[in-house]
């Protein structure tokens, strides 16, 4: 799929943003056995679902600081690491998400998550399409602004 311009993805139902705690379960295939579940759960979801995957443009960044660390304390060689992340980015594709630097702001302050996290449930809220993510705080925010969490 790869990078896409905002304007060529409609809303739809068959949206899916997902948060970058599920692409590195299944990059690493580690974390608790729940939360694995719940990776290959979306992985699912997203092929018999016809569900097409999106992830702000930040997922680039974060995603490749994530694999870095696990390149550094050698748990993953480099080549590895550059496949396995070759082969996530072609799942999805990563939306120019830029959104307001207060509304980002603000969203993060009212439900005490980072702005990082704030831009995964912003781009669900504009597309108006559920978020899969793992992280419990992020899964608190979504519910308290009303958006939709994919349900495995």
């Amino acid at each position: 799929m790869g990078y896409r311009e905002p304007l060529s993805i409609e809303h739809n139902d068959s949206l899916l943003v997902l948060d970058n705690s599920v692409v590195m379960r299944w990059i690493f295939g580690d974390g608790s056995q729940s939360d694995l579940k719940f990776a290959v759960a979306v992985l699912k979801q997203m092929k018999i679902g016809g569900l097409k995957a999106i992830v702000p443009s930040l997922w680039v960044s974060e995603s490749s600081f994530v694999v870095a660390n696990y390149v550094k304390k050698q748990e993953f060689s480099m080549s590895l690491a550059c496949e396995k992340l070759a082969r996530a980015f072609e799942l999805f594709s990563v939306i120019d998400s830029r959104f307001d630097p207060v509304e980002l702001f603000q969203f993060s302050m009212a439900n005490n998550i980072s702005s990082y996290d704030a831009n995964y449930a912003l781009l669900a809220k504009k597309y108006d399409c559920p978020l899969a993510t793992l992280d419990k705080k992020l899964q608190k925010a979504v519910i308290k602004s009303k958006g939709k969490l994919l349900q495995c």
